[in-house]
């Protein structure tokens, strides 16, 4: 039997939305860490601790090396795992596949590909060193990862009746470390030689792109090799490398997908300034610094050209501040998702600008299943919250009405939220309760009619105001509760709760009354709040 479902994407009115059985569904998802599926006991422990903290979508690595030990013989029992342990936790799946690349490095592929660099070179630095990254310019590579990956997909395929998986990741933050280019025999060749011509046909039409720019300050060159098309600099080295990685990548997807298809995607470690000291959360001003040849937005124009099959460049989130990033992926890509992000408030105030902003089709924060005491309850309050919403905005992109998100830097922090004649100002909320130091304010709004508001998150006060200045009110305000299928009215809120009549307060997670104030605040609301407004 064969699946009946449909898995697709939808960029019919504006950012991709993943559609399921003709349903646009939502992506509230966890991802596992690295070896946390690489046993079917581990399997089972890691699926459970996700579903458990309330996320719907559990992403984990299914390795290459397990999946082939020996060259042609297949153990399909990880992704068989995969699938039934999803089913028996009623939560949905991605398999991300590590193939020839994982962070920058070939470390997931079988023994049998380690240990034969005349079939499987590795990539040079400039020094003729070799690095810890097979050469993307090597077609046996190619061949081999697309054949296992194809086994991978089929049984998929095969077991996958009811949409269980919903979309598959191909490698991990691809790209090379410690040096911006490949200098292999193979690489070195193809360096010299022409641009490809699909590349400067693709930079005709792509106004306001890097490349483009360096191509036209080049003189709009064709013919002509790579430091002659774009510059004898970083960005030459790092398209260079991309249309390597692309090629392979175009090359996996394409024999999966004759298999099973499902949206599929890549995910990028990012090129940023901020760094995490000691850790390879990303970041990274220079390729090389950076997995050089990533799908970064750069050189979006040469993933999007040689690898057609993929149909989302994925950013990994770690650092604050990420908005402009989020823009600029989803220009980039047509839409947004982020397989990795923080598990912490912050990555959560990401998770509600991505959803909220951005129309991300979803969002999943990185090693949820190794949390302690009680470092998972804002992100297990996140996925209430978001998972309480999810229907609302979904509702709200269908009928194109707006829903907007925030996340406020600090105990200074505000934010304008602009709702066309209406718009709201959020600030923190402290009321007569001190926060604790880590407490920030993240939400979204969601405009479900011309006088009614969906208000959702933690630790911030909403005031709605008119353009042209006529007076607004919350005419009522529910409290909902978070925790049912069902949509629940726990109270009719007002007086002290909604700001005397002005608004909505959703008080941050650990607000505490201060000691000896004689005037106590509530600080045990859901953090979820329908609002219905008027004038006067």
């Amino acid at each position: 039997m064969l699946p009946t479902h449909r898995i697709r994407l939808d960029r019919s009115a504006g950012p991709a939305q993943l559609v399921v059985d003709d349903r646009l569904t939502l992506i509230i998802g966890a991802e596992l860490h690295n070896s946390s599926s690489s046993t079917v006991e581990a399997m089972e422990h890691g699926v459970a601790r996700v579903a458990a903290l309330g996320a719907r979508c559990v992403l984990a690595p299914i390795a290459w090396e397990s999946v082939e030990p020996e060259e042609g013989h297949f153990d399909l029992t990880l992704i068989d795992a995969f699938i039934q342990t999803c089913r028996r936790h009623e939560i949905n799946g991605i398999p991300l596949w590590f193939g020839a690349w994982k962070n920058g490095a070939s470390m997931y592929t079988p023994e049998w590909v380690k240990t034969n660099p005349k079939r499987f070179p590795r990539a040079l630095d400039a020094d003729g060193m070799p690095l810890d990254s097979l050469s993307p310019f090597a077609d046996e590579l190619a061949q081999a990862d697309a054949a296992a990956f194809s086994q991978v997909m089929q049984r998929v395929h095969e077991l996958d009746h009811d949409a269980t998986m919903l979309m598959v990741q191909i490698e991990n933050e691809i790209g090379l470390l410690a040096s911006a280019r490949d200098h292999s025999p193979a690489a070195s060749a193809a360096w010299a030689a022409s641009v490809p011509d699909e590349l400067i046909s693709t930079l005709n039409d792509d106004d306001g792109s890097r490349l483009r720019d360096a191509w036209l300050r080049n003189g709009q060159r064709t013919g002509t090799d790579w430091v002659a098309t774009f510059g004898d600099n970083d960005l030459a080295s790092e398209a260079f490398m991309a249309w390597g990685y692309s090629r392979h990548v175009q090359k996996v997807a394409a024999a999966g997908r004759a298999q099973h298809d499902v949206p599929l995607f890549v995910n990028a470690w990012l090129d940023s300034a901020k760094t995490t000291e000691g850790l390879a959360l990303g970041g990274g001003q220079r390729p090389g610094d950076y997995p050089s040849g990533g799908p970064l937005v750069q050189v979006a124009p040469v993933w999007r050209t040689f690898a057609p099959e993929i149909d989302l460049l994925c950013p990994d989130a770690y650092h604050e501040g990420v908005d402009l990033t989020l823009q600029r992926f989803t220009h980039a890509s047509g839409g947004l998702f982020i397989p990795e992000m923080r598990r912490d408030a912050d990555g959560v105030g990401t998770a509600f600008i991505a959803i909220g902003t951005h129309s991300a089709i979803g969002i999943s924060p990185f090693g949820v299943d190794s949390f302690q005491d009680d470092e998972h309850l804002p992100l297990a309050d996140g996925y209430r919250l978001l998972t309480a919403a999810a229907p609302a905005v979904l509702a709200a992109r269908a009928e194109h009405r707006k829903v907007i998100g925030f996340h406020l830097n600090g105990p200074s922090g505000t934010a304008t939220l602009d709702f066309d004649d209406l718009f709201f100002h959020v600030r923190p909320w402290s009321g007569f309760v001190a926060a604790r130091d880590d407490a920030r304010g993240y939400g979204l709004i969601v405009q479900e009619s011309d006088d009614t508001y969906l208000i959702v998150g933690r630790g911030f006060v909403a005031v709605p105001a008119l353009r042209d200045g006529t007076r607004v009110a919350p005419l009522t305000v529910d409290e909902l509760d978070t925790t049912g299928a069902n949509e629940k009215v726990l109270r009719r809120l007002n007086g002290d709760e909604t700001l005397s009549g002005r608004g909505v307060a959703h008080p941050a997670l650990g607000m505490r009354n201060p000691a000896g104030h004689p005037i106590p605040a509530n600080v045990t609301t859901s953090g979820l709040a329908r609002m219905r407004i008027y004038k006067f």
